[in-house]
């Protein structure tokens, strides 16, 4: 582990210094970023400040009661909550009102979404979503998924009816629901109408009263519930109502878990992506944001491994420490 850690960290040197040096143009993809330090503004820079390649940074602790859907309709628009060490989750009280997502590459994350018809909703035929490190409580849905191609993981969702409804005509589908927690919601997840093509593995589904899991859409292409069309790490979900393996999912097609977790899934340090190993692609989200503290142009929440508001060495060595880790 000693000599994986050593080159670990030899190979983020080297990275670092090529993207420095300007052989390689890391894309800083904001425009412009806005800074939200104060209760009730948030909706009011989405609407009618940012533009589209624009970042939102929000302060930790802040609280924003709606009074209306908000409405992503930019592209490439990214909101980011503060860091950790800051102080908890920013908070959007969607008062019944739901975030709406019409434009496309729309990014949230560490965000507080609650008391919502709709937590977010990706509408229909958008494409490429990232939604990560969010918590999600008391919505009918928490995350309504229509879109194509879309990476959402480590969400925290809980006390919904539906905690994600991948749900639409064929187009909908190739997204990864990836190492999310959903806790007491009625339904954990439902898929239905033409979507198909879906990827579900290093999920929790813990206590709900309805099945965990009913997947109501087409025959195929399939919906994979394990790792096989992904990491091939021979790993699923876990299942609190685990059966004996493999855990046959709930509806028509007769999908499977082939390979159902027998304890929750747990992040292993360094894996910044929660693929479930330690490699290159973790080196790559530090590097990429390396140098940017928060509420500066180019930080990524997810690229601030220890949450202390700036990606710097300190996170280069937990990856570089962990290089070479695969979850066993």
């Amino acid at each position: 582990m000693k000599g994986k850690a050593v080159a670990g960290l030899i190979l983020a040197t080297i990275l670092i210094s090529v993207v420095s040096s300007g052989l390689i143009v890391v894309r800083v993809r904001a425009q412009v970023v806005w800074n939200v330090p104060l209760s009730g503004t948030l909706a009011f820079v989405v609407s009618t400040l940012a533009l589209t390649g624009d970042t939102i940074h929000v302060a930790a602790g802040y609280v924003e009661n709606l009074a209306a859907d908000l409405v992503i309709a930019q592209t490439d628009l990214h909101i980011y909550g503060g860091p950790g060490i800051l102080g908890p989750l920013p908070i959007i009280n969607c008062m019944g009102f739901s975030i709406r997502v019409t434009g496309h590459a729309f990014t949230i994350m560490r965000m507080e979404i609650t008391n919502a018809l709709v937590g977010i909703s990706l509408g229909v035929g958008t494409h490429e979503h990232w939604i990560y490190g969010c918590s999600i409580n008391n919505c009918g849905i928490g995350i309504s998924v229509g879109s194509i191609g879309s990476l959402i993981h480590c969400n925290k969702i809980g006390f919904c009816g539906t905690g994600i409804d991948i749900s639409g005509p064929p187009l909908v589908g190739g997204n990864r629901i990836r190492a999310n927690t959903l806790t007491q919601n009625n339904m954990g997840l439902l898929i239905g109408g033409g979507t198909a093509n879906n990827h579900i593995y290093y999920n929790n589904f813990m206590n709900s009263p309805n099945p965990n899991a009913w997947d109501l859409g087409p025959v195929g292409p399939p919906n994979t519930f394990d790792d096989s069309g992904t990491q091939h790490l021979n790993k699923g979900n876990f299942w609190d109502t685990m059966p004996p393996p493999p855990y046959i999912i709930p509806g028509p097609n007769g999908y499977r878990d082939n390979f159902p977790l027998a304890a929750p899934w747990t992040q292993p340090s360094g894996d910044l992506n929660q693929d479930g190993a330690v490699d290159i692609f973790d080196i790559v989200l530090c590097a990429a944001a390396f140098g940017c503290s928060w509420s500066t142009l180019g930080y990524m929440p997810i690229s601030d491994a220890n949450s202390d508001g700036t990606v710097d060495v300190f996170d280069l060595v937990i990856v570089a420490a962990n290089f070479g880790f695969v979850d066993p």
